[in-house]
This record gives structure tokens, C-alpha cells and sequence, in this order.
């Protein structure tokens, strides 16, 4: 298996990886994730990550 993003884009990065491989996977319903509102800047650095794995993932 390949290794597993160890940024923002770790969850994805499995589940792509199980997808791929055909191996079984399970959505665990862990219930509402409450927080505090955050401003747009805290999401960029998340939003880079994902997008990057995409990118270095799919683009050809």
C-alpha cells in the first residue's frame, strides 16, 4: 500500500488507496462535529493539502 498522506489529506489518501485496491472499507457515523467558527484563513492551509494530494494523484 502506498503511504498515507500525513497532512490534511490523510482520510482521503486511505480511502482512495482502498477504492483503488478494491479493499473493504466502513463510514463510521461519529456524530455532529461542533466548533468554533473560524475565519477563511485557517481552511486555506487545509484546502492546499487537499488539493495538492489531488493533483499529484489524478493530474497526467
Amino acid at each position: 500500500m502506498e503511504q498515507i498522506s500525513d497532512n490534511w489529506a490523510f482520510d482521503i489518501s486511505l480511502l482512495v488507496q482502498c477504492l483503488e485496491k478494491n479493499l473493504p472499507y466502513k463510514n463510521h457515523n461519529i456524530g455532529v462535529l461542533s466548533d468554533k467558527r473560524r475565519g477563511i484563513e485557517h481552511y486555506i492551509p487545509m484546502a492546499d493539502d487537499i488539493i495538492e494530494y489531488f493533483i499529484e494523484k489524478f493530474w497526467e
